[in-house]
């Protein structure tokens, strides 16, 4: 990565910023990141100096094809997206931003000889299942974020193959860690442990499989350095092993050490929860040399230390 411009889209998000924190601490890159002028910087306010701040709103053309013809970025990780979090719930937004956005940051990078393309998606896209999930099942996304990032990761796909792009898509099941929204529900429960409140938490048997920040940098890093290799391809993204809401809880406040109660069913039902949410990871062990390295209790007290000492960032 030595002396590479990388372009990092949402930055200023969970995911990128996680990405920024890390490539910046490495300082081996020449780091752009788009921003709009609504954009939040608390997630990367203490790293903006390590940064280039690029102006850009992938949903114009015109606009995002100039700034990749200025910048001539080695690597592109894109990170942008709006729905997944609760609130973001704007249908021609989501269409715009996920899908619109996402053609024209590729299209624009055609033919720029670009080493690799990091495409984020989302394992929204799979809809219900009742068994472990393969990237080459059909896909029967149940939310209009789902639909936008299946129809994306059609697109990247078919552009990695036909162009042989090294563009390849990463599905991420249940990313969680530094800087999460706190209306996600780890952070959440977390926030509500260290302030010693009951936790009000949804249904009990709804499940996800759950994966640390610092293992899905770990591969967002690695695929990059293989997209040539796999242009085209999609994987999963993921432990391969499920919790429930009921299991995530009671491991946080076991570890906490407090004695508090959580009270399920507090909130309303959703419809993607389900009892059965879980990633097939064959494909991506047997791609890369990546295996995550942190276990749900070791990540969970990891948090509850950095939730402790930066609570200030939820103000």
């Amino acid at each position: 990565m030595r002396e590479k411009k990388v372009l990092i889209t949402g930055a200023t998000g969970f995911i990128g910023a996680n990405l920024a924190h890390r490539l910046a601490k490495e300082g081996k890159s020449t780091l752009y990141v788009t921003v709009r002028k609504e954009s939040n910087l608390w997630r990367i306010n203490d790293i903006k100096n390590s940064l280039k701040f690029i102006n850009c709103d992938l949903t114009d053309y015109s606009e995002t094809e100039k700034i990749v013809e200025e910048i001539k970025p080695d690597v592109v990780y894109h990170c942008a997206a709006y729905g997944a979090v609760y609130g973001e719930n704007d249908f021609l937004k989501t269409i715009q931003t996920n899908l619109i956005g996402t053609i024209n940051l590729i299209n624009s990078c055609i033919g720029k000889g670009i080493s690799a393309f990091v495409n984020l998606s989302s394992s929204s896209e799979y809809g219900l299942k009742d068994r472990p999930m393969r990237e080459d099942d059909p896909l029967n996304p149940n939310t209009d974020y789902g639909i936008s990032k299946a129809v994306t990761t059609e697109y990247a796909s078919q552009i990695g193959k036909l162009k042989g792009m090294p563009i390849i898509t990463l599905r991420l099941f249940s990313p969680f860690g530094y800087y999460e929204s706190k209306s996600r529900l780890i952070p959440s429960l977390l926030l509500s442990i260290i302030e010693g409140r009951e936790p009000q938490l949804a249904n009990p048997s709804s499940a996800r499989d759950f994966i640390f920040i610092e293992d899905v940098i770990d591969i967002i890093v690695e695929a990059s350095l293989k997209a040539g290799k796999h242009a085209g391809g999609v994987f999963n993204v993921a432990n391969g092993r499920q919790f429930t809401v009921k299991e995530v809880a009671e491991l946080a406040i076991r570890i906490s050490g407090k004695n508090l109660k959580p009270h399920f069913n507090a909130l309303p039902e959703r419809v993607y929860d389900t009892n059965c949410w879980v990633a097939d990871m064959k494909k991506t062990f047997a791609s890369f040399d990546w295996r995550p390295r942190y276990s749900m209790e070791k990540s969970l007290e990891i948090m509850l230390g950095w939730l402790e000492k930066n609570n200030s960032l939820y103000d």
